[in-house]
């Protein structure tokens, strides 16, 4: 009966006249559309959480993955997050709000684990397959309010794939390498971003990147994306007739280079500030906003296919597959564990 009323809902909004808006309750977060998908709705509401740094302020949206309170969501998100103080967890609507510790971080998926007191069970079954064909509806569970859904519903648009990752960056324009020259001349470093930060000038050429010569700018391009942002290297430049010993910090590509940005990212608006470097995503169409991420992704039976992981532009979005975040649950569990529970001590 749902798939006829969600086929009706689908044909009454072609057969919409191009000359009138679509009604407020046709769009898909419309209160016609959501009532659609009010059984899968329940189900993201038990495990749905809203992260907040300082007070009233929502970072992002994570996840229940068991019943000891273990949330996830994207780390990258948290990492850049214009906020501070206490880290809190609330539940969808819920006024009460639970104290947070992240407990364990993987660089591999971008996802950070928060440790919390809530007792609430997730109601969804783990997905057992990650091959979702494209065009199966799905459903992401976002923060919401009571005036505001809190799902939005819509279709895989790709199978599932792995994304290249694009890697960190040290926030400079290179020059050409001169031939027979040691090193890589910097034409420009970039206001604000890392090197600037770390105290490199326009004019200095770049020497070795970790202990190793890099001499194109292939080779220091190399170098640097294999690292991720917050990771901090050691970078030795040459300056006139010295040379210098910089630390820098990597920064996200997204952020050093945000005045950059491609036709297609600037009509996207905002995007999420890593949307590279993962072994493998659902795609879909379910329009998120980055600080959305790290909420649940599921099919209309309320199975969890996985964890929203990237906004990539205005029309793709990622989810990590439901196989690939348990697998990370398993390689982090002692180290959850342990730090749980000096979490539990401390309190």
């Amino acid at each position: 009966m749902k798939k006829f009323l969600i086929l009706f809902l689908v044909l009454g909004a072609l057969n919409a006249s191009a000359a009138s808006s679509l009604p407020s309750a046709l769009r898909t977060d419309g209160k016609t559309v959501v009532a659609a998908f009010s059984d899968v709705e329940k189900v993201a509401r038990s495990c749905t959480v809203r992260i907040i740094y300082g007070t009233g302020y929502k970072v992002a949206v994570g996840t229940l993955v068991n019943d000891q309170g273990l949330v996830v969501t994207k780390h990258s998100e948290l990492d850049t997050a214009k906020s501070g103080g206490t880290l809190r967890i609330a539940l969808p609507g819920a006024e009460r709000y639970n104290r947070g510790k992240i407990v364990a971080h993987d660089s591999a998926t971008d996802l950070v684990f928060i440790a919390t007191d809530l007792t609430q069970k997730p109601e969804y079954k783990w997905a057992e397959t990650d091959e979702i064909a494209p065009a199966t509806w799905v459903v992401a569970g976002v923060a919401g309010s009571a005036t505001r859904p809190y799902v939005r519903a819509g279709i895989t648009s790709a199978t599932a794939r792995a994304i290249p990752k694009a890697g960190a960056v040290i926030g400079i324009l290179m020059g050409s390498a001169v031939k027979d020259k040691k090193g890589v001349p910097v034409r420009t470093v970039t206001p604000k971003g890392p090197s600037e930060k770390a105290g490199m000038k326009n004019g200095d050429v770049i020497l070795s990147i970790e202990g190793k010569a890099v001499n194109t700018t292939d080779e220091l391009k190399k170098a640097v994306g294999k690292h991720d942002a917050g990771e901090t290297i050691t970078v030795v430049v040459q300056r006139k007739d010295e040379q210098k010993t910089l630390k820098i910090k990597l920064g996200y590509r997204e952020l050093v280079f945000a005045s950059m940005k491609s036709r297609n990212d600037k009509l996207s608006g905002k995007v999420s500030v890593r949307r590279t470097g993962f072994e493998k995503i659902i795609q879909h169409e379910v329009t998120l906003a980055p600080s959305e991420m790290g909420g649940p992704l599921l099919d209309l039976k309320g199975r969890l296919l996985g964890i929203n992981i990237a906004r990539r532009n205005r029309v793709e979005f990622f989810a990590l597959p439901a196989s690939l975040v348990q697998k990370v649950i398993k390689a982090k569990a002692a180290e959850i564990a342990k730090a749980s529970a000096s979490k539990d001590k401390a309190e």
